[in-house]
């Protein structure tokens, strides 16, 4: 009788000691889970080609990436002691506050705006926010976006337009088929037609019939070689029609 306690006694502690090893086995697997969910984070986190901020309830910034210390030409330490608005030019930070709580309220929020770096230069961003509720409360994670050279691009497309607009010359945009694309420049003054009417219609309607074969041939070749063609036509106008040359 002794000898089967004795038995069953061994049997429970090994069950126990299984038990126990199985349990240490899955907690170091969960480990090793987390620790390299966490490596991936933080290769994400520090190697983002955008401003990536953690931000507590008050707009303090809890944590800056890599990114977010070269744009704004502040340490790590700096960044943490500092709230959302001071990265923000004095004429907006009252703007900064109730953005701040509005995405704190909604959960969320996507907005330009303009941030300010450490040596008091400026530049326009694309705010994604969102709130995130953790154990300890909600915190802010903003990805900031530079648009610099976003708005550039804008600007000079409008300084182009513009240019455009005040040509004494037509400039005419055609597709394989000879359809317009473009109308700017002068062409609405000279020929008569807005854009919306001269868009997508042939361009030998517009010059008062068909294009003569011999310009029509010179034309595409021009357009060929070069990519682009200059010619010049003698008053095709909505009401007097004649002839084109190309030069």
């Amino acid at each position: 009788s002794s000898g089967r306690e004795i038995c069953r006694s061994g049997g429970g502690s090994v069950l126990f000691w299984w038990r126990a090893q199985l349990a240490s086995l899955v907690r170091r697997a969960e480990e090793t889970e987390k620790r390299a969910h966490r490596a991936r984070f933080d290769a994400l986190w520090s190697q983002a080609n955008d401003i990536v901020l953690w931000l507590g309830p008050e707009g303090r910034v809890v944590e800056a990436n890599r990114r977010a210390q070269e744009t704004y030409g502040y340490t790590r330490d700096e960044l943490r002691t500092l709230r959302i608005e001071d990265l923000r030019p004095a004429e907006t930070r009252d703007l900064a506050r109730a953005q701040l709580a509005r995405v704190f309220a909604e959960g969320g929020s996507r907005f330009e705006t303009v941030h300010r770096r450490k040596d008091g230069s400026t530049f326009p961003v694309e705010v994604s926010s969102a709130r995130v509720d953790g154990p300890t409360g909600a915190v802010l994670l903003s990805v900031v976006r530079d648009i610099s050279e976003r708005h550039q691009a804008a600007a000079a497309a409008r300084y182009q337009a513009t240019l455009l607009d005040n040509l004494n010359d037509a400039v005419i945009g055609l597709d394989a088929s000879a359809r317009i694309t473009a109308w700017a420049g002068a062409a609405e003054r000279l020929y008569g037609y807005a854009a919306e009417e001269a868009v997508g219609r042939p361009i030998a309607e517009l010059l008062g019939g068909e294009i003569p074969g011999e310009i029509d041939r010179r034309i595409r070749a021009e357009i060929a070689r070069t990519g682009r063609c200059r010619m010049e036509d003698r008053k095709s106008t909505r009401l007097n029609s004649s002839h084109s040359s190309v030069s």
